[in-house]
């Protein structure tokens, strides 16, 4: 009973039988062997070896519990084993904090029974009627609230540290909402997306569900996975009352992986393919068609750029209400229907509920359209089982366009890294664009420095293998009143010329319209003054002038004396002016 630190000993408290600290067992061949601590390092880099000491061995651990005077927990901890603490009975929450840094900066704060663990972070205990567990960012650590453990003080940890208490007090009761916001710097988004019209995904959580299909991909057996998930929740517990729903859940990750390996069974059994070129002619290519016509094909990866205030995330989301509505894009460019995944990392709810509506009116969009929304949250392109789980998303919502808004905040490589680049297009973003037929378009930012002369690609900011791999590039500027889009890139034919986009912007109505205004060309500089010079015409109401006026109206707005005399050639033959006396000009 010792064993057990007095703070601990509530009968409404339960705990959990853990394996020895030094015990490790091989996750594959179900092998254990004990290991002293000066292993410690070297085996917790291998997956496959599983610390005993911190894991629960009984089926249905959360409900089969001990209370702390329980004969069988006693005589556990009196043989040297381990033992956990179970959050959620009692209402006891158990706030776990991995970061050496942070648990020391809470401990400061936080008069509440503290356990320093063997690795060196924080288990600080509350009672509270807050039940709901999270997983901290950046792995800072966990809220355990419900049907989770922690190992208790004075157990050993694998390292050889003992886990201790240091602060040695009551358990401190806060209500849920203080709770909370203790917590509320640190929590991740959760993953939650929501389209209309579309089924409810009832084989149970969607966590376990992504766990089960990551072991089925690293090749577990069945039994195996079985055993592993018996450390989640809702498998341990409605599992036990109710064995159809593991099955259901195991059944389903299943078909979803046959069906994946199947698209890419040619992929999988050959990693190159020889072409002689006398085959070459007759191969036949799945042709890809467009999902928006001569802008952005199928099963590629494009992307928008341009500098700030040029209405990227605007004219992605006219494109994504287009496709998800089956509508022309800008009432000129024919798209395929189909749904939208947008992965905000800018914006937020609040500024894309706003900007949404405003599409949705300047589209006279009433009814719901399959477009989904995942904002501020962890997920990056460039991890696997990030991008497993949004292709999973992907493939259920029968999605044709993923927006990642914006690039850079969807990666955790540094932009200039040329070989990460490589990495994320040749063994993620390409693979899963083809295997599950859909396109993705990445915003981007230019180059503050970008002044626009010579290469315009040369402007996107990062490595220059971001171009090199997409498939399409799109620019937006500001020019003329308008937005002009620009093709710079079209990896399965000739670009195509810049359009002009005529935007009406009206946030009192809250109203954004979107049209083709026809192709942009250039604007020279005498046309520019012709511009320049004809508009003061009208609006001053001029039935004449002198050279010397014209000039400073011109000058004033940066046309240069060659430019000017050239202007005056080109509305004195177009009929606009005609001479009257030396330096006098009537408009006619």
């Amino acid at each position: 009973m010792s064993k057990i630190p007095l703070a601990l000993q509530n009968p409404d408290f339960r705990f959990v039988l853990l394996g020895k600290w030094d015990k490790w067992k091989n996750k594959e061949t179900n092998e254990s062997v004990e290991m002293s601590e000066e292993f410690y390092e070297e085996m917790k880099k291998e997956p496959v070896w599983q610390p005993l000491g911190k894991a629960p061995f009984e089926k249905a651990w959360q409900e089969n519990s001990y209370a702390y005077n329980h004969a069988k927990l006693i005589k556990h901890v009196k043989e040297g084993n381990n033992f956990g603490v179970i959050g959620g009975y009692g209402n006891l929450r158990i706030l776990d904090i991995d970061d050496s840094d942070l648990g020391e900066a809470l401990q400061k704060k936080l008069d509440t029974f503290t356990i320093q663990t063997g690795g060196g972070g924080r288990h600080f205990y509350f009672i509270s009627d807050y039940e709901e567990n999270h997983v901290l960012v950046n792995e800072l650590g966990e809220l355990r609230a419900k049907n989770y453990q922690v190992v208790s003080a004075p157990c050993k940890h694998p390292s050889g540290n003992f886990y201790q208490v240091i602060n040695d007090t009551k358990i401190k009761e806060i209500s849920a909402e203080e709770l909370k916001e203790l917590i509320k710097p640190y929590l991740r988004e959760k993953l939650e997306i929501e389209f209309k019209d579309r089924p409810k995904d009832t084989s149970g959580s969607g966590l376990e569900y992504r766990r089960v299909l990551a072991l089925i991909r690293e090749g577990k057996s069945k039994e195996q996975i079985f055993n592993e998930m018996n450390k989640y929740t809702k498998w341990a517990t409605h599992g036990s009352k109710f064995p159809e729903y593991r099955e259901l859940t195991y059944t389903n990750a299943l078909e979803y992986y046959e069906a994946d390996e199947k698209k890419g069974e040619k992929d999988k059994d050959e990693k190159y393919k020889l072409i002689w070129e006398g085959d070459l002619q007759n191969y036949e290519i799945d042709d890809k068609e467009w999902l928006v016509d001569k802008l952005i094909p199928t099963r590629s990866v494009c992307v928008l750029t341009g500098k700030r205030g040029t209405m990227k995330t605007f004219i992605a989301l006219q494109m994504a209400y287009s496709i998800a509505s089956g509508e022309d894009f800008l009432g000129k460019f024919q798209t395929k229907q189909g749904g939208v995944l947008y992965l905000d990392k800018e914006n937020g709810l609040n500024i894309m509920k706003r900007r949404t509506k405003m599409i949705k009116k300047g589209l006279d969009l009433e009814e719901d359209v399959p477009i989904g929304f995942i904002c501020f949250s962890q997920l990056k392109i460039d991890k696997n089982t990030d991008i497993w789980a949004i292709e999973e998303e992907i493939v259920k919502n029968d999605i044709k366009l993923l927006i990642v808004d914006t690039y850079r905040r969807g990666i955790s490589f540094d932009e200039n890294d040329a070989g990460a680049v490589s990495q994320l297009f040749v063994d993620n973003l390409r693979p899963i664009a083809e295997r599950s037929n859909f396109s993705i378009i990445l915003i981007h930012h230019n180059r503050k420095s970008g002044q626009g002369a010579g290469d315009e690609m040369d402007e996107i900011r990062g490595s220059s293998d971001l171009a090199n791999y997409a498939d399409i590039i799109l620019k937006t500027e500001r020019k003329e009143g308008g937005i002009i889009l620009k093709q710079l890139k079209n990896r399965n034919a000739a670009e195509e010329k810049p359009i002009k986009i005529n935007v009406r912007f009206n946030e009192e109505e809250e109203l954004v319209e979107m049209g083709y205004e026809g192709i942009y060309e250039r604007q020279t500089q005498e046309m520019r003054c012709v511009e320049i010079l004809s508009l003061w015409f009208a609006e001053k109401g001029i039935k004449t002038f002198t050279t010397t006026q014209a000039k400073e109206i011109a000058f004033s707005k940066g046309i240069k004396k060659n430019n000017f005399h050239n202007a005056l050639k080109d509305l004195i033959s177009t009929g606009i002016i005609k001479k009257d006396l030396k330096g006098v000009y009537l408009v006619i």
